[in-house]
């Protein structure tokens, strides 16, 4: 008898196994189905990411003249990106280290010219002499606003 019930629990247990078996083909077909479908919806709707303008202004200024990066040179030590004319004065002056993070510098070799993030930056900022100006408006507008407030001492 314990051999019969022996032999009944695993046929049981493989009848099982084969349903759960058969059953996860199912779910693997209809995922796949799925995908392929799930693909062509995403090849028809483009997906935007929204980015606010002052985002990108923190990504493409110098950190030396905080103005949009002009003639990018990128340090090979940290990466940092800097204004040709910035950098290249720093580096006269004697520091050889990257002004931002203090990495030093071996030698002028370590910065390269960027040409791929300057395209990057005209693609954003076509016309940057007209961004900076206006910017500049805005700012002394504030601060001519700020002197009117009276002070409190």
């Amino acid at each position: 008898m314990s051999q019969q019930n022996s032999h009944e629990e695993t046929g049981s247990e493989n009848r099982i196994d084969n349903s759960q078996e058969k059953s996860k083909d199912k779910l693997v077909e209809l995922d796949q189905g799925n995908s392929s479908d799930n693909q062509k919806k995403k090849d028809e709707e483009q997906e935007y990411v929204r980015v606010t303008m002052s985002e990108i202004r923190k990504n493409v200024e110098c950190p030396i003249c905080l103005g949009i990066i002009r003639k990018t040179r990128t340090s090979m030590e940290c990466m940092h990106r800097f204004c040709k004319v910035c950098i290249d004065k720093c580096m006269r002056r004697g520091t050889n280290e990257c002004p931002t993070c203090r990495t030093h510098f071996p030698s002028r070799r370590a910065l390269r010219d960027d040409p791929n993030y300057d395209a990057l930056i005209a693609a954003i900022y076509p016309n940057i002499d007209k961004v900076e100006k206006e910017e500049e408006a805005l700012l002394e507008e504030e601060f001519s606003q700020l002197k009117k407030v009276p002070r409190k001492f």
